[in-house]
């Protein structure tokens, strides 16, 4: 979810306006850019919903829950990976990287690498 500020339209300045222009167009471009990437390791963006307050992105339904989700039940015991299991997360993570860094038009650098959904 991407929080727009809470000012009224009435108390925004020329140079708040302009600001909030150029945020609105950045925002629409990496969505326009980030709704096109299709990869087996990357998770889609299905929508965009956009409100007063905020702007919604949907994504893909993960039925099997997130990276993260993993990760906190091994770090809590409640489940353990086996060194291959291992490997091929950090192969599958490598390979939507390299997508994205070398094979997607444009080229993108993904500079907020985390585990858990967005």
């Amino acid at each position: 979810m991407i929080i727009q500020p809470p000012k009224d339209a009435g108390e925004l300045t020329a140079e708040d306006t302009k600001m909030l222009n150029k945020k609105m167009r950045q925002i629409r471009s990496e969505i326009q850019t980030v709704s096109q990437i299709r990869h087996r390791n990357l998770l889609a963006l299905l929508a965009h919903v956009s409100r007063p307050a905020c702007h919604y992105l949907v994504y893909e339904f993960m039925k099997n829950g997130s990276l993260q989700d993993i990760l906190q039940q091994v770090k809590s015991g409640t489940r353990e990976l086996e060194w291959l299991v291992r490997h091929n997360i950090a192969i599958g993570v490598a390979s939507g990287l390299e997508y994205l860094h070398m094979s997607h038009t444009p080229r993108i650098v993904h500079r907020d690498l985390k585990p858990h959904t967005p």
